[in-house]
């Protein structure tokens, strides 16, 4: 690639040289014009700050939402009286009226790049905008009125400058004082172009003139402003009560799920341990959340064997919790039953949850066990096995009992395929069943897990299952052989 002339480079560097410092020129303004405009409007701190700050925030909503389009569109507005003013405009205030006119477009479209800006580069921008507009209207005034034109040529000028002057007053933002400001500004500017060569009598009139339009918009400026702040208030309000409606509805949501935890965890078995001659049987339950959606029962039969049962329904909150619920209700009414067919109870509780779910499945896995004094029999609808733990030479094992079985609610056939073992023997020592969140890999769980878990349930009872990160309900039934 050639190299640039050595004078085209030199330039270059001369004009970034001349560049830079107008443009921190034009910061250093920037800045404090806004340090000034904010030590002229500061927001208030008593009485109805909160009001006033919601009334920023509400006019700051609306400028965002402005599309760029209305910015362009308004550029182009203007520069229509660019172009016609440079033709037509008298030649004494040809330069000024443009020059203004451009100036006013630069800064519109400079707000529309900067739609999202802050409340006071927004106020600084009017505010240029409208000194742009005020002076250059009044310095091509003065020249024009210094020349020799008819009565119709100063009509339209008079007009033209006391409907700019009145625009602005009304659009000025809800800033304290800034109309009464812009339309003391305007007489000033309005004397100063008339000039002073003029009979007492006619100044005294253009003057009327003016501070009646100033007037009457200052004061439409105040009406529209205070009619903002009760809108504001009443929207405020209406927020506010909308919030506070919103919290009631949260807290009586909690106050409902707060008891329908405690009636869930009612359905558990009374007790935390089970003794018998020739048992214990310990009860471990953690929710994920509020409500969960597993489930744990146990009975002593007449004869002594013990039944257990545990079930997981599918899904999680409210809706397993009901599932969980019309289980546990099968389960009171087998309680009152003297003998207990574990098969009759799941292909019951089968049956119920098919018709619960005509419209949507209700789903659940359940592992059942009967403990005779010497054998263990399990039954699976799709849950995970139960795990015999036997201790020999001061090693631990944990034999999976792998009962096959589908889930309950899915099909009307539970294909179930019951297992059983002997525990008396080969020194099992304890009986493990629980939920998959305790069992998350199913057989195939590693032993120091659970051996782990064991040792921390021994230390700190179920609070030791808040230290797996398994994000599940945990349910565990510890079944141990008495010494």
């Amino acid at each position: 690639m050639p190299h640039k002339p050595k004078f085209v480079e030199l330039h270059r560097r001369n004009f970034k040289g001349r560049i830079v410092p107008i443009e921190n020129m034009f910061k250093k303004i920037k800045i404090k014009l806004e340090n000034k405009l904010a030590r002229l409007y500061p927001s208030k701190d008593s009485g109805e700050s909160a009001i006033d700050r919601y009334m920023v925030n509400w006019n700051g909503r609306y400028r965002s939402a402005l599309n760029p389009t209305f910015y362009r569109i308004t550029s182009l507005v203007l520069l229509l009286p660019v172009i016609s003013l440079y033709f037509l405009s008298p030649a004494s205030a040809r330069t000024s009226l443009v020059l203004t006119y451009l100036l006013m477009i630069s800064q519109v479209l400079y707000l529309g790049m900067r739609s999202r800006s802050r409340s006071n580069t927004t106020l600084t921008i009017y505010i240029l905008v409208s000194q742009f507009a005020l002076i250059g209207h009044a310095v091509s005034f003065r020249l024009i009125m210094n020349g020799s034109l008819d009565l119709e040529n100063s009509m339209i000028i008079c007009a033209m400058y006391t409907t700019m002057g009145f625009l602005f007053i009304i659009l000025a933002p809800v800033y304290n004082g800034l109309a009464l400001a812009l339309a003391m500004e305007h007489l000033a500017l309005a004397y100063f172009s008339w000039g002073p060569s003029h009979p007492d009598s006619r100044t005294l009139s253009w003057m009327l003139i003016l501070l009646s339009f100033d007037s009457f918009a200052v004061g439409f400026h105040i009406l529209n402003y205070q009619r903002m702040r009760r809108h504001a208030a009443l929207e405020l309000s209406a927020h506010e009560l909308q919030i506070q409606n919103e919290r009631l509805r949260v807290e009586s949501i909690e106050k409902d799920m707060r008891l329908a935890q405690q009636i869930q965890d009612s359905l558990s078995p009374k007790s935390d341990t089970i003794s018998s001659g020739r048992t214990t049987v310990r009860f471990f339950h953690r929710r994920y959340d509020i409500l969960g959606g597993d489930w744990m029962g146990a009975r002593m039969l007449t004869n002594g064997d013990l039944v257990l049962a545990v079930a997981d329904v599918s899904g999680k909150g409210i809706a397993a919790s009901i599932v969980a619920q019309a289980i546990h209700t099968l389960w009171v009414q087998a309680l009152v039953q003297e003998a207990f067919d574990a098969e009759k109870w799941l292909n019951d509780v089968n049956n119920t949850l098919i018709m619960m779910g005509h419209t949507e499945l209700h789903t659940a896995t359940i592992g059942l066990a009967i403990l005779t004094e010497h054998r263990v029999t399990y039954y699976s609808c799709g849950h995970v096995p139960l795990f015999l733990m036997k201790k020999t030479n001061n090693t631990t094992e944990y034999v999976p009992l792998l009962s096959r079985g589908n889930l309950v609610g899915f099909t009307n056939e539970l294909d179930l395929k019951p297992l059983s073992a002997a525990w008396d023997q080969d020194g099992t020592d304890s009986i493990l069943l629980g939920t998959d969140g305790i069992f998350d890999r199913g057989a195939r769980t590693k032993i120091a897990k659970i051996n782990d878990l064991l040792k921390a349930i021994e230390a700190c009872g179920s609070a030791a299952l808040n230290n797996d990160d398994v994000r599940d309900d945990k349910l565990l039934i510890w079944v141990k052989r008495a010494a």
